[in-house]
C-alpha cells in the first residue's frame, strides 16, 4: 500500500481479507514512486494508492506492473470511500495473479476501469465494471 493512502483504509482492506503490507512495514514511506512500483513488482504484490501518476504507462509500464489499484481521494473518513474500497476489494480479490500487468481505477460512481496488457497480442485491453449493488446502496444510506 502506497504512503499516500488513508491509514484507516488498511482496516477496511483487512476486513475484506486482504493481506495488506503498509509502506512503513515495507520501508517505502520516503522513497520515490519508481522505487515503490519496482518493489511491488519484485514482491509480486498489488500496489494500492490514491496517486494517479502510476497510471502513466511510459513511466510505469505494464510489463513491470504486479497490479495497480488507484482509488479516489476523499480527504477524510467517509462511508462512501469505505464502500468504494470494499467493493473494489471484492472485485479484485477474485483472481490474485490475474491482475498482473493490470491497472485498475476505482471511481466515485462505483465503477472500475480495468486496463490490462495482453502480452501475447501486444495490446492493452480495457473493460469497465460496476461495483456490486450492495456497496452502492450502503453508501447512499450512510449518515
Amino acid at each position: 500500500m502506497d504512503a499516500n493512502m488513508e491509514p484507516w483504509a488498511v482496516h477496511v482492506m483487512r476486513y475484506k481479507n486482504f493481506d495488506v503490507k503498509e509502506c512503513d512495514v515495507a520501508r517505502l514511506r520516503t522513497v520515490d514512486d519508481q522505487t515503490v512500483f519496482a518493489t511491488a513488482w519484485k514482491l509480486r504484490r498489488l500496489l494500492i494508492t490514491h496517486d494517479a501518476d502510476f497510471l502513466d504507462d511510459r513511466l510505469f509500464p505494464f510489463e513491470r506492473c504486479a497490479g495497480l489499484l488507484v482509488l479516489p481521494s476523499y480527504g477524510s473518513v467517509s462511508m462512501e470511500f469505505a464502500n468504494v474500497l470494499a467493493g473494489a476489494c471484492d472485485l479484485i480479490s477474485k483472481g490474485a495473479h490475474l491482475w498482473f500487468h493490470t491497472k485498475i481505477v476505482a471511481r466515485r460512481d462505483f465503477t472500475v476501469k480495468v486496463r490490462t496488457w495482453e502480452r501475447s497480442n501486444g495490446f492493452v485491453a480495457e473493460w469497465d465494471y460496476r461495483i456490486a449493488k450492495g456497496y452502492r446502496q450502503a453508501a447512499l444510506h450512510a449518515p
